[in-house]
């Protein structure tokens, strides 16, 4: 029975573009295994990068996170700001060079991708779930592979990092602009309407 694919939209108004970055990458989400903040911390030291965590924990990943990630944050290269909201988040994201979300589960969609790249924010995941779906890999960001993703986002991070200004900046563009075409509110109703 299935007709295809309606996927979520957002309010790209309520997302500021944001074409000049300041020096850190970002990880969004929960403090779950699920959503790898061990792996994110973890590709940020190896290609020796300042990143900034936003992450609620739940009550089921305490154990998780004061075992496996509080370890690795040390205030001052790797950072954990805690939760934030929609306000703080928007600019959160639109000054991160790059979104590192290295999912470790079959992600169905991923709301937070979108919003990154609403911001500009390119995004550094794993091919798997939607993912492939979301992000076209080399044009709004880059795709590891599963068996080998802290190593291949290291080396993406690293690309970022020698990228030509203006080829960063026409790759913020291209996020922006592949949003609007294909996560929007207006998309999304026109989706369910067809």
């Amino acid at each position: 029975n299935f007709l295809g694919t309606v996927y979520n939209g957002i309010d790209i108004n309520s997302f500021l573009f944001n074409n000049s970055p300041e020096n850190y990458y970002a990880f969004l989400g929960r403090m779950s295994p699920e959503k790898g903040p061990k792996q994110a911390i973890l590709a940020a030291k190896k290609a020796g990068v300042r990143l900034i965590m936003a992450a609620k924990i739940d009550s089921v990943d305490e154990e998780y996170y004061h075992n496996e990630v509080k370890p690795l944050i040390d205030g001052k290269k790797i950072q954990f700001i805690g939760e934030i909201g929609p306000k703080d988040k928007n600019k959160f994201l639109g000054n991160a060079k790059a979104l590192i979300a290295p999912i470790q589960w079959e992600e169905p969609f991923g709301l937070y991708f979108v919003e990154a790249m609403a911001t500009g924010t390119p995004v550094i995941s794993i091919k798997r779930g939607s993912v492939p779906e979301i992000i076209k890999n080399e044009f709004c960001g880059y795709l590891a592979s599963i068996n080998n993703d802290i190593d291949e986002i290291s080396e993406y991070i690293k690309k970022f990092e020698k990228m030509d200004k203006n080829n960063y900046i026409q790759m913020r563009n291209n996020s922006r602009q592949h949003v609007s075409n294909n996560f929007s509110i207006e998309k999304m109703v026109d989706g369910y309407e067809k």
